[in-house]
């Protein structure tokens, strides 16, 4: 079952958690503190550019990906296409993607590996408390169920879990919110 959450498609909150919150600090490479998009006097807006250019680019490349929307600390949060894994994608991906993550961790995102420590704790600790949650998949993100989310169990597990959930996920604390529930492909 597909499922929105404040009007974004479930599948969407698995939206690169990766380039919303964590940059790769140095998996392609490079020094993010020596990237042309960390060197500003303006990290926020240093990141806001990035990510501009990053749906830009993934568009140039034929995928639809919508500008980003931002979250109240300025990190934006994008809603892919459900590609994730084809190989083509991953490296259009990880190419436009460079100055987002050198940006992201200028401003203050946690690394790649500490975002992936704190959704595993967190899937671990929903685990504990009697919630059905795999650990993230090995590219990074978050993916819950539609189903898992309106579960009974899931707020009282979500809130005594709390601490290990990544801010940028704070909103799945309180599952599905109340109204119909879309379901089915975003596109």
């Amino acid at each position: 079952m597909r499922t929105r959450i404040g009007g974004v498609p479930v599948a969407a909150l698995t939206l690169l958690i990766g380039l919303a919150l964590a940059g790769c600090g140095g998996d392609d490479g490079t020094d993010p503190g020596t990237s042309a998009a960390s060197g500003g006097a303006d990290p926020a807006g240093e990141l806001r550019t990035a990510a501009l250019h990053f749906s830009s680019c993934m568009r140039e490349r034929g995928y639809d990906v919508p500008d980003p929307v931002f979250d109240e600390r300025g990190f934006p949060g994008f809603a892919e296409p459900e590609l994730r894994g084809d190989p083509r994608y991953e490296a259009d991906r990880t190419e436009c993607r460079v100055a987002l993550d050198a940006a992201a961790v200028a401003a203050g995102a946690p690394t790649r590996d500490e975002l992936a420590e704190q959704v595993l704790a967190f899937a671990r600790c929903m685990r504990e408390r009697g919630v059905e949650m795999p650990d993230p998949p090995a590219e990074g993100g978050l993916r819950v169920d539609g189903e898992v989310l309106s579960a009974p169990n899931w707020r009282p597990a979500a809130q005594a879990c709390r601490e290990h959930l990544p801010a940028k996920y704070a909103d799945l604390v309180d599952g599905l919110p109340p109204g119909p529930k879309a379901t089915g492909r975003t596109k």
